[in-house]
């Protein structure tokens, strides 16, 4: 079982069970990355609006390898403002090509 910490933003979500919540990332190092964060849907629970989508912030998870969810242990939302689209610009493009 192999612990992750990433930087990622929340590009979909959906209910699971009845206190669960299915959430899809998209990390630079890992690219899409889908997990089961547990009572994330409990009015106290510990994620906050850092699930919310298009949510930039801090990832940790669980690969445990057994299947192509993973479990996400925290997220927290690190950048709230409007330059926080820079950042993300330039992950379409490819590691040789020029900006044009």
């Amino acid at each position: 079982m192999a612990l992750y910490k990433t930087q990622g933003i929340v590009i979909g979500r959906r209910a699971l069970g009845e206190s669960d919540r299915l959430v899809d990332f998209y990390t630079r190092d890992h690219g899409r990355v889908r997990g089961v964060a547990k009572s994330a849907r409990r009015t106290r629970s510990r994620f906050g609006s850092a699930l919310e989508l298009f949510t930039l912030g801090e990832l940790c998870f669980f690969d445990t390898g057994r299947s192509e969810l993973v479990r996400v242990d925290h997220s927290t939302s690190s950048i709230r403002s409007s330059g926080s689209a820079s950042i993300w610009s330039g992950w379409g493009r490819g590691r040789g090509s020029s900006s044009a």
